[in-house]
């Protein structure tokens, strides 16, 4: 999400938890944007550790 908005950034994990998100289409975001990732978690068991990283490139 940027400045609470949703973005077209997505990802599915795969069978390990790991999700790799490259936008097909790319996502701007300027000087002070609020970026925050939104997790949703459909089935399974629940949800103990999540974490998330991402880089910024000029």
């Amino acid at each position: 999400m940027r400045n609470g908005t949703p973005t077209a950034l997505s990802c599915a994990t795969d069978a390990t938890g790991t999700c790799v998100a490259i936008a097909v289409i790319p996502v701007a975001f300027g000087a002070g944007d609020t970026i925050a990732a939104e997790i949703q978690h459909s089935a399974g068991s629940p949800l103990r550790d999540v974490r998330w990283s991402t880089d910024l490139e000029p």
